[in-house]
């Protein structure tokens, strides 16, 4: 039977080796961290411009069907388009915060 691998007495301790390696690649790690945050960010905004698309289009089609809305109901559904509106084209400029930026380094 082979024998089993013992552990390293010490494999716990924190070397100036291990702090030297981290040291190097905590940069990476920052970048890959922001990239990652980004990429979910940029996904969300996606899923709320798809969502207030959706959303004007639903509210347009009921002020264009056969219903009359009553007086109050037309002006707030139109109020409501108008912000999906701004919502909409909002979301397609979105700002990059300025961690962000420094990080990354962009402008």
């Amino acid at each position: 039977m082979p024998k089993k691998k013992q552990p390293a007495k010490y494999s716990h301790m924190i070397t100036p080796e291990k702090v030297e390696k981290l040291r190097n690649d905590l940069p990476e790690m920052m970048k890959r961290k922001v990239a990652s945050i980004e990429f979910r960010k940029n996904l969300i905004q996606a899923q709320n411009r798809d969502n207030y698309i959706n959303e004007y289009h639903r509210l347009n089609g009921y002020l264009t069907s056969r219903r009359i809305p009553t007086m109050a109901d037309g002006q707030r559904i139109a109020n409501r388009m108008q912000e999906l509106k701004r919502l909409t084209k909002e979301s397609y400029n979105p700002s990059v915060s300025p961690y962000v930026k420094t990080v990354l380094g962009v402008n």
